[in-house]
């Protein structure tokens, strides 16, 4: 994986594993969602152009990933 990606995957992950932690405040969580939206449409982008059908396959969980971190930042943000 490209050394950005591999920053992307690394803060997808951290997302993630901030969401999952026990009393997470949504609102703290607000300034993760334009960086969360940029790295979706990055990841599509690069999913679409690389050749590499593996590295395709894990852009693609990753956007998922991300994609479902920014539904429940916006999911909690709307509760709270």
């Amino acid at each position: 994986m490209p050394p950005e990606m591999k920053q992307i995957a690394d803060f997808v992950m951290e997302t993630e594993q901030a969401l999952s932690s026990f009393g997470l405040d949504a609102m703290a969580m607000r300034g993760r969602l334009p960086a969360l939206r940029n790295t979706i449409i990055e990841l599509a982008q690069v999913a679409r152009e690389t050749p590499d059908e593996e590295l395709q396959a894990r852009l693609s969980d990753l956007e998922i990933k991300a994609e479902n971190c920014r539904d429940c930042i916006e999911r909690r943000l709307l509760i709270t």
